[in-house]
């Protein structure tokens, strides 16, 4: 599993969630995309058209991390959705 900010200096959280999905061995690894300030519906759906496996809010709390990440390890394993305009 990849736990990953979505504000990062050289590339957001979005961008590096596509660079995984296109890398023919990191693509289906699940994709836990996290953030204080992105926090909406429409940053949610951003996250899913990047590819992301979850997106979970920073201000729900350490537990709330926990619990999606468990969420993502426990999940069957399937193909990684790849995002909008690359498959």
């Amino acid at each position: 599993l990849i736990l990953s900010d979505i504000l990062m200096p050289a590339l957001d959280g979005f961008q590096f969630c596509r660079a995984v999905r296109e890398d023919p061995l990191l693509g289906g690894i699940p994709v836990v995309l996290v953030s204080a300030n992105y926090r909406d519906e429409m940053d949610r759906g951003q996250a899913e058209r990047s590819g992301a496996s979850d997106f979970v809010c920073r201000s729900d709390g350490p537990a709330a991390i926990i619990r999606t990440i468990q969420k993502q390890l426990a999940a069957p394993t399937s193909p990684a959705p790849m995002p909008d305009g690359l498959d």
